[in-house]
């Protein structure tokens, strides 16, 4: 698998939007078409996992300050997962956050995700809660770098 870092407008950010919409929105008849993506051009930072060029997962990320970062989005294709690919991408995160003096990352996870992220040492932080763009509860969780 191959890690590269994806610029606002290429080729590789218009599959993201592909492959967002297809794990993160469609199956809760949403669309990505409907997010705000402004901050994506130039302030988030979006990481892919490639295999055979081809992307088959996505993390992106949002600076919250001088000292915190924002998992906003892990997505992986169903036919990749399993593959590690979301390991290597949240590895990427950190290693991405320690070379620029973050010293936490912050996530707001799916019910179904905790127990990956707690294997990678992430600690819950709250409650778990609702948003409104998807009916799935999620529960904040944070790791210090």
């Amino acid at each position: 698998m191959e890690i590269k870092y994806i610029e606002y407008g290429t080729d590789e950010y218009r599959d993201s939007l592909l492959l967002r919409d297809e794990v993160l929105r469609i199956p809760w008849g949403r669309s990505i078409k409907e997010d705000d993506l402004s901050l994506e051009d130039g302030f988030d930072i979006l990481i892919g996992g490639f295999l055979n060029n081809k992307l088959k997962g996505l993390i992106v990320l949002h600076p919250l300050d001088k000292e915190e970062i924002q998992i906003k989005y892990l997505a992986v294709y169903d036919d990749s997962r399993g593959l590690g690919i979301g390991k290597k991408l949240v590895l990427e995160t950190e290693k991405y956050a320690l070379n620029n003096n973050f010293k936490k990352i912050f996530l707001e996870s799916r019910d179904s995700a905790v127990n990956f992220y707690e294997k990678l040492n992430y600690k819950i932080i709250g409650k778990p809660f609702m948003p409104e763009f998807v009916p799935i509860p999620h529960i904040p969780m944070i790791k210090n770098i």
